[in-house]
């Protein structure tokens, strides 16, 4: 499997400001004047404000669009350096600063010798994006780029398997490498926070005049970032730090700690619920820390004791108000089959959070069809592992509910040129969604019916999806 090969947040930030998506999805229709466009086929919003872009092109650095066919808002994919010929995303280079690198056909799995020393590329055949180097991870997690050089057709050894032939995945194209290219070659990074309306947002350029608002907001107690998670209406910013887990500080579980992963002192954290939809979290902040080398979970046996790693600390804590923004998320103007699920907070300003489909009324995420068309997917819905039946008996499995209002379909839950197409179904509903929280079997709130993941026998025909085509702008 191949993901995506963008690197940051995977949605940016728009700066439009329509007040009516400070309302429920269902109920916002945006007042606009409505027609059907020229194949008859869609009704558009004509009067709606036209979509204002998170990203800017530079004069090096080009966004890569992916425009629907059926008509709407294109997907933004990222970025083609010019001078290069070739796409890239923020990575860091060989001297351990981060630039635009082409970090998606990989130097590093196939070989052309059977000691694995002749480094061969590795590309995909995709009906979109455009290679001309491959990278190298080294210890470090920097990437080192080496030039395509002539194609190779020969036998393959590859170092996952003790450099054995095992063979070329299918859809993938060989190419033998030329020389390390110096990191200087690639353009550097540039973060700046930037005051959109009353929040400062965090933007990613290239030096060029290339710009893209990453849909993180700054602040001085740290940053946040709106996710939707198939939650319409009001929703959080949520914390960019990592949650810390709440465990217990003594050996009756009577007192509550919490555990983060190392000794960095903090003043603030969160902890994520367990929701069905949505990203929902708990905010505390710091007010000791236990000097203590074991702490306590509960579990249904009781109380069980496991030792504090020495890297991490134990923290008391007391719950506090939530420091961020919140928000209104609903679909934006309707431009054609394609749109955005935007997040608005006070001041009007709209983050896109994700693509939407308008006629199916979910989010979508780009990938290719089973009948080998690019296309708009119905994004695989939020799983939780929970028991479908009210005493949390015998084995959990993972479970979805109808968050946007509509039955959740089995899509992808990443975005990719180069997989094998996907096969969408629909899913089975269960009866319940039950949790053991604690020892406490409790049941999760789920807006309609609850849907178990993979059970669905109806096969969605792919063309019921829109068609996506690539585009440099």
């Amino acid at each position: 499997m191949h993901g995506s090969y963008i690197v940051g947040p995977r949605y940016g930030s728009s700066v439009t400001r329509w007040p009516c998506l400070l309302l429920l999805a269902a109920a916002c229709r945006l007042n606009f004047a409505e027609q059907v466009d020229a194949q008859g086929s869609d009704v558009v919003d004509v009067a709606a404000p036209p979509l204002k872009p998170w990203w800017t092109s530079g004069t090096r650095f080009r966004a890569r669009l992916y425009v629907p066919v059926e008509g709407g808002d294109p997907v933004f994919a990222g970025f083609r350096d010019t001078l290069l010929d070739t796409d890239c995303a923020s990575a860091p280079a060989a001297d351990g600063i981060e630039r635009c690198v082409p970090n998606h056909a990989n130097a590093q799995t196939f070989y052309s010798d059977a000691t694995c020393t002749q480094r061969l590329a590795q590309s995909y055949a995709s009906p979109c994006g455009h290679d001309r180097f491959a990278s190298v991870t080294d210890t470090n997690g920097n990437l080192h780029i080496y030039p395509f050089a002539a194609l190779y057709t020969g036998i393959a050894y590859d170092v996952r398997a003790g450099c054995t032939n095992q063979g070329v995945p299918p859809n993938s194209v060989l190419h033998q490498v030329g020389t390390e290219m110096p990191p200087t070659m690639f353009a550097k990074a540039v973060y700046e926070d930037r005051l959109v309306g009353d929040n400062s947002h965090v933007f990613l350029g290239f030096g060029d005049g290339s710009s893209l608002d990453l849909g993180t907001l700054a602040f001085q107690t740290g940053s946040c970032s709106p996710k939707g998670a198939g939650e319409l209406g009001v929703t959080q910013c949520r914390d960019t730090s990592p949650p810390l887990q709440p465990v217990f500080a003594d050996a009756g579980c009577t007192q509550r700690g919490f555990l983060a992963g190392d000794l960095a002192v903090i003043s603030r954290f969160h902890v994520d619920d367990i929701t069905l939809c949505g990203r929902h979290s708990t905010n505390y902040g710091v007010i000791g820390t236990f000097v203590t080398p074991t702490y306590w979970t509960r579990d249904t046996t009781g109380c069980v004791t496991h030792a504090i790693p020495a890297t991490s600390s134990l923290y008391a804590a007391a719950q506090v108000a939530d420091p961020y923004p919140t928000g209104t998320t609903a679909p934006g103007p309707r431009h054609g089959r394609l749109g955005n699920l935007y997040w608005t907070t006070s001041d009007g300003i709209s983050i896109s959070i994700a693509t939407w489909d308008n006629d199916l009324q979910q989010s979508c995420v780009p990938f290719m069809g089973t009948d080998g068309v690019f296309r708009c997917l119905p994004r695989q819905p939020k799983l939780v592992d929970a028991f479908s039946n009210t005493a949390c008996m015998g084995p959990m499995t993972q479970l979805a509910a109808a968050c946007y209002g509509v039955p959740p379909l089995d899509g992808p839950n990443y975005t990719t040129c180069d997989d094998p197409g996907w096969e969408v179904r629909d899913l089975a509903t269960v009866p319940s969604a039950q949790i053991l929280d604690e020892a406490v079997c409790r049941p999760l709130v789920a807006p309609g019916s609850v849907y178990q993941h993979r059970t669905g026998s109806v096969v969605i025909p792919p063309a019921t999806f829109p068609e996506l085509v690539e585009t440099i702008e």
